[in-house]
């Protein structure tokens, strides 16, 4: 069909229609937010418990329990891929994927340079990601908890330069339930109430 078969009013109908859509979709994605902070606030929890036991095995919950989380996600995200089909990309679709994208290379390097600068200097730069990734997203997807869980990162991030490694493990996990946890279960409440 050509767009000079649409009145006005059919053009902002499927405009809104596809709004709609992609936003639905965008809030589907709850379960990234849930699964990712979950995952990381049980690592950063698990690792402060057991730097305070003194554990020599204390940092190693991170490279165990990220790369199965990687690994689960990719699963998933087949799966849903195959379930739905092919759809058209959108440009909010292109502009999430490389926002999270540039997420996980910031991310990757930053965490690859923990033994040349030592771990207990990363986690500043670990909160700024983190905020910059949800504060992005929230701005596409119109949703306010997200751009302020993001803000949060940032403010946390600035903190964690003046504190010690287990008090920036703390800050990790209180940054990853206000920008990933509630969010999340807000998208998924949503979601559920709009299908």
């Amino acid at each position: 069909m050509e767009n000079d078969n649409f009145t006005p009013e059919q053009s902002l109908q499927l405009i809104n229609k596809m709004i709609t859509e992609v936003k639905s979709e965008l809030q589907n994605n709850g379960f990234f937010f849930l699964f990712w902070g979950w995952l990381v606030f049980i690592s950063a929890i698990t690792n402060f418990v057991l730097l305070k036991m003194q554990s020599e095995y204390a940092f190693y919950v991170w490279p165990i329990l990220m790369p199965l989380g990687g690994i689960i996600t990719a699963i998933y995200a087949s799966t849903r891929r195959r379930k739905e089909g092919k759809r058209v990309k959108t440009f909010i679709d292109r502009a999430m994927a490389y926002t999270w994208i540039a997420f996980g290379v910031a991310l990757f390097i930053v965490l690859s340079s923990g033994s040349l600068i030592g771990i207990e200097r990363i986690y500043p730069f670990v909160l700024l990601i983190y905020g910059i990734g949800t504060f992005i997203t929230g701005g596409i997807i119109k949703m306010k908890l997200l751009v302020f869980g993001g803000i949060f990162c940032w403010i946390l991030s600035v903190i964690c330069f003046y504190v010690t490694f287990d008090i920036q493990l703390l800050l990790l996990a209180g940054a990853i339930a206000v920008a990933y946890i509630i969010p999340g279960h807000v998208m998924n409440s949503n979601f559920r109430k709009n299908v």
